[in-house]
């Protein structure tokens, strides 16, 4: 997206000026995906895509507001400070063209904005319920309303509060979802509302959905590894927040720190699982996750939980469900 003003000088003579480009929404992996399939571009310059629109801001508040500036000060400027030989008595006329500025005010909230949002906020839910903070930050920050202009052009922070409130609420129905101790849940829901009610700026506000999705997904870990020893407890958090590294029995030994071979004993006793297991049925549960949103292809599934071949993903997928993940995405 471009903002192009037109700088008339006379009926013959005129300048344009161009700001930009930003992306109408935050980049994500799944939008250049999209992007470069629609493009045809082939797969050798995928990379420099990648890297190109990684560069590229996306249009939200701070963007909007140096957008905003320039604007201003083109449609302040006398034609004397442009570098020509006319003479300085002449003003400058501006007129927007291509796209006014009151579009980038107003964006469109397309049924496409809408569905994706549903998908993401789905995604984020299950990310909460299993504990994975990491997929939760992602999947929120890709969100077409993490810039808000869609229902608020001046980007009210009351209404980026309201929608705070519901992300609040969610968090505290996928975290029980996923096991968190209903007393928990409902405390930290009503401390957050406080917070959400109390803040004061947008910064604040930032750090407090950080906050919220830490808490919440720390709940639901909480509540699975109760009855566990502090060992296994860390063990399994390892594994919660860095599934989808090549981890390995001796990697989470090492983060705890412990013996490796007194982890596996104790892992075993406690889980009545070996760790690969735990590990595998795990990763398959978040590929579930990923495969009900719609959002991506079963082979790129298989590497973003974690397993090194699509070879390996599908023999652990069929051996946990009994089905294929192919059959299992059909019934979804």
């Amino acid at each position: 997206m471009y903002l192009s003003i037109r700088i008339q000088i006379s009926k013959t003579e005129y300048y344009y000026a161009i700001i930009g480009p930003t992306l109408t929404l935050s980049y994500n992996d799944t939008l250049i995906k999209t992007i470069l399939k629609k493009a045809k571009f082939p797969m050798s310059q995928k990379e420099e895509i990648f890297d190109l629109y990684k560069s590229i801001p996306s249009f939200q508040t701070k963007t909007k507001n140096l957008f905003l500036t320039c604007y201003n000060l083109l449609t302040t400027i006398k034609f004397k400070e442009l570098p020509t030989l006319l003479t300085d008595s002449q003003e400058v006329k501006l007129e927007t063209t291509y796209h006014t500025f009151h579009t980038f005010q107003n964006p469109a909230y397309t049924n496409a904005d809408i569905e994706w949002n549903c998908q993401k906020e789905q995604l984020w839910r299950f990310a909460i319920s299993r504990g994975d903070l990491k997929k939760a930050k992602q999947a929120l920050n890709e969100m077409t309303s993490t810039d808000y202009l869609y229902c608020t052009p001046n980007d009210s922070l009351q209404t980026r509060k309201h929608i705070l409130f519901s992300v609040n609420t969610l968090c505290r129905v996928a975290a029980i979802d996923g096991g968190a101790d209903f007393i928990s849940a409902h405390q930290t829901h009503n401390t957050f509302f406080l917070s959400i009610k109390n803040l004061s700026n947008t910064t604040e506000l930032d750090m407090l959905i950080q906050h919220i999705l830490e808490t919440y997904c720390n709940l639901v870990i909480a509540s699975l590894t109760k009855t566990f020893s502090p060992i296994v407890k860390k063990a399994i958090t390892y594994i919660h927040y860095n599934y989808e590294q090549p981890l390995t029995l001796h990697m989470v030994a090492q983060s705890i720190p412990c013996g490796e071979s007194h982890l596996s004993r104790c892992f075993h006793k406690e889980t009545k699982k070996t760790f690969k297991e735990y590990l595998n049925e795990f990763r398959i549960q978040q590929a579930i996750s990923l495969l009900k949103t719609g959002l991506y292809r079963i082979t790129d599934i298989a590497l973003l939980v974690g397993f090194s071949s699509y070879t390996k993903f599908s023999i652990a997928f069929k051996k946990q469900t009994g089905i294929r993940a192919s059959e299992y995405s059909k019934m979804n």
